[in-house]
């Protein structure tokens, strides 16, 4: 994210009050607004958010999705060559009271403008390309995971996954991570995870243990050992 430039942010009196809003789902909605653009909406990625709300990015899809199926912001997805590259929230008017008097500016205005040239530009998934984007999308993760067992499985659990709000930077970093991992601790191929139980499992939400198994040394041998180069009993090493 780009350096940001702001004094800080206001909660609308509607939004704080709100019943169907959990604390989370409310400060999140508040960042998304601080966020936005006018020509990009707030295409903060949930490993953003994740970092920082020091939230897992399970629990910030589920938030967005939340605030998506409460018609608090609409989610648009940018695509290239069929793959998809970029994710747009935008706050939705209404629920969202009163944000053109609220705010010095006039992007909540704009959204229905916005949502035309979605549609006019076929950038935004729709009924009618969005299970050509996943196939595509899917494929490039695919031609990186090292166990190729279980695909059409593994194809269901990711539109699953895209549906609910995961990102595709998050599951191919998972990949990347485990590949690492898988590399770091010598795991043998028939213990690599089927290609079908990583998806299955959300395994991306992993956290993996790259840390290389040195036997770590005593304290003292850190230490300045003198110039006869002799511990405690006098006894030469």
């Amino acid at each position: 994210m780009e350096e940001r430039q702001f004094k800080g942010v206001w909660i609308p009196r509607k939004i704080w009050l709100a019943d169907d809003l959990t604390i989370q789902e409310k400060v999140i909605l508040v960042e998304i607004d601080s966020l936005e653009t006018m020509d990009r909406g707030c295409y903060a990625s949930n490993k953003y958010f994740s970092e920082f709300f020091k939230l897992t990015t399970q629990r910030v899809s589920q938030i967005i999705k939340s605030l998506e199926k409460k018609n608090y912001i609409k989610i648009d997805y940018i695509t290239k060559d069929k793959q998809i590259i970029e994710r747009q929230l935008r706050i939705q008017k209404p629920p969202y009271p009163d944000v053109s008097n609220i705010f010095d500016r006039g992007i909540k205005n704009t959204l229905v403008g916005y949502q035309e040239n979605f549609k006019e530009n076929n950038t935004s998934i729709n009924n009618t390309n969005n299970k050509e984007i996943y196939k595509e999308s899917f494929e490039r993760l695919w031609k990186l995971y090292p166990n190729k067992k279980g695909k059409e499985s593994a194809y269901k659990s990711f539109v699953k996954a895209m549906k609910d709000g995961v990102q595709l930077e998050e599951i191919e970093d998972g990949i990347e991570k485990y590949i690492t991992y898988i590399e770091t601790k010598g795991v043998k191929p028939e213990y690599i995870k089927h290609g079908s139980t990583w998806f299955n499992q959300k395994c991306w939400e992993d956290d993996y243990d790259i840390e290389t198994n040195k036997e770590k040394l005593p304290e003292w041998f850190n230490q300045d050992l003198g110039k006869g180069g002799f511990i405690d009993d006098g006894e030469a090493f």
